[in-house]
């Protein structure tokens, strides 16, 4: 597990070695650049928690393998494009995921997600876009 706020910089690609690591909570700091795809490689990670950071770019879809992750919020960035179709493979078991606050396209993955949440999850996404079981988009 690894927790920080207020730290600055990019998160190294590095971190994928960490194959143990199960949360990372980088909330509120000055993280900058791209979320890595190394990511994927944490296989028992089961929370990605970096919201109101700096990060920008692609969402990578190696995030998609990620079968024991359960929340994932990575609201209030700069993140573009649209959502990876990856990211349907996540575990039904997921009870949390927040990205609103990113520039991000709608698509017809949303609906998607509806399908592979778990019922009492709440599921936050881009406010605008057309999901039926959005919720919280202000």
């Amino acid at each position: 597990r690894t927790s920080f706020s207020g730290i600055a910089g990019t998160i190294p690609t590095e971190i994928g070695n960490c194959t143990r690591l199960s949360k990372i909570y980088f909330k509120d700091s000055y993280l900058v650049g791209t979320l890595p795809s190394e990511l994927g490689r944490l296989v028992e990670l089961d929370e990605l928690d970096v919201p109101k950071n700096s990060l920008v770019g692609q969402l990578p879809d190696e995030l998609g393998g990620l079968q024991e992750i359960r929340k994932v919020d990575l609201s209030d960035n700069g993140f573009i494009g649209t959502i990876p179709e990856t990211y349907t493979t996540w575990p039904s078991s997921m009870s949390w995921i927040k990205l609103d606050g990113n520039p991000l396209q709608s698509g017809a993955v949303e609906d998607t997600f509806c399908t592979i949440r778990n019922p009492a999850s709440e599921l936050e996404y881009v406010c605008g876009a057309e999901c039926t079981c959005c919720t919280d988009c202000n």
